[in-house]
């Protein structure tokens, strides 16, 4: 028996559909327990006072995949007659630094030899995704996330 036109085409539509909508969904289905995430690139801001020792480390399952440590110098402010600049010193951290492919879960940051900080970054809803995390002290860290779902990281070594 075969399908009239109008179902013909509903079929046709319908498929096209589903197939378009595959790799949008394999895009936000980032949780579980087998989930990780591809990092565009990390960055470590210190906007303390006091300069800092920091270390850096991508985890997948539970193994370093890449690990950076740093000494971060204190933010330093000029005065610009009533305007004031600062300037903050940074460690980064990018795709071309370390196997991207193999994706992570777990972002860590030690700030001077204390406890570990950490990102599970299998909460975050899309890959690629790029973080940043500024530094006010040693116990005050927030990671920020910036997530782009429709683009790879750009590891062109001219960018």
């Amino acid at each position: 028996m075969s399908l009239s036109p109008r179902r013909q085409v509903l079929h046709l539509c319908l498929s096209g559909a589903l197939v378009m909508c595959t790799g949008c969904l394999e895009r936000v289905s980032n949780t579980g327990p087998d989930a990780s995430i591809k990092i565009c690139d990390v960055t470590v801001i210190n906007r303390d006072t006091t300069t800092h020792e920091i270390k850096l480390q991508l985890l997948e399952e539970g193994q370093t995949v890449h690990e950076e440590s740093s000494e971060l110098n204190a933010v330093e402010e000029d005065d610009l007659g009533g305007h004031t600049r600062q300037h903050t010193d940074s460690i980064s951290i990018d795709s071309n630094d370390f196997n991207s492919s193999e994706g992570s879960d777990l972002l860590r940051v030690q700030i001077d030899n204390t406890g570990w900080h950490e990102f599970d970054l299998t909460t975050v809803e899309s890959s690629p995704v790029s973080v940043v995390v500024p530094i006010s002290g040693t116990d005050t860290i927030s990671f920020l996330t910036n997530v782009d779902g429709n683009t790879d990281c750009d590891t062109s070594p001219d960018s």
